[in-house]
């Protein structure tokens, strides 16, 4: 079992270290715009795969960013993200878990918004989780690779119905 993390400990981590990050974040109103699921699996439209191509963007854009799984749903993202700077001068700036989603958020939103969804937007908030060992990360991925299986039309209504993994959970 992981130790509980208080408010005291995520308040002094460092979200710009080298770790492993589960992420996931929400279109506003749960509003399923980025593709559907049938039988199981996920067929992203336009906009899912203008979401999904400025996910990838992060990786080719910041040196220290890895990208790991990550899945694009009709109103979601679920992903794992890690930041690696062993390879980095002292010198670099890096920019933190926060600053890497608000990036996401921003590119996505203006392409989405400038293809034809105007009024697309993405929650402001995001769930972040470090991902402190092997069975976590085993455990997160297989929960990211499940949702298109596991997927129900979840609006505003029925979202505390929506089982995230078992591991401490903070959101932004």
């Amino acid at each position: 079992m992981l130790p509980a993390l208080n408010e005291d400990r995520m308040a002094r981590f460092d979200f710009s270290s080298s770790a492993l990050y589960f992420v996931s974040t929400s279109v506003q109103a749960w509003r399923a715009c980025l593709g559907e699921v049938l039988n199981g699996t996920m067929w992203p439209n336009e906009y899912g795969n203008i979401a999904a191509e400025h996910w990838r963007g992060l990786e080719r854009q910041f040196t220290f960013v890895i990208l790991h799984t990550f899945v694009v749903m009709p109103n979601q993202l679920h992903a794992i993200l890690e930041i690696d700077t062993q390879w980095l001068p002292p010198s670099a700036k890096v920019k933190s878990l926060g600053d890497l989603i608000t990036a996401y958020k921003k590119g996505s939103v203006d392409e989405i918004q400038e293809t034809g969804l105007n009024d697309f937007e993405w929650q402001h908030s995001f769930l972040e989780v470090r991902i402190v060992d092997e069975e976590s990360y085993e455990s997160i991925s297989r929960y990211i690779a499940a949702q298109p299986v596991q997927w129900v039309n979840e609006t505003l209504f029925d979202a505390k119905e929506h089982k995230s993994p078992p591991v401490i959970q903070k959101v932004r």
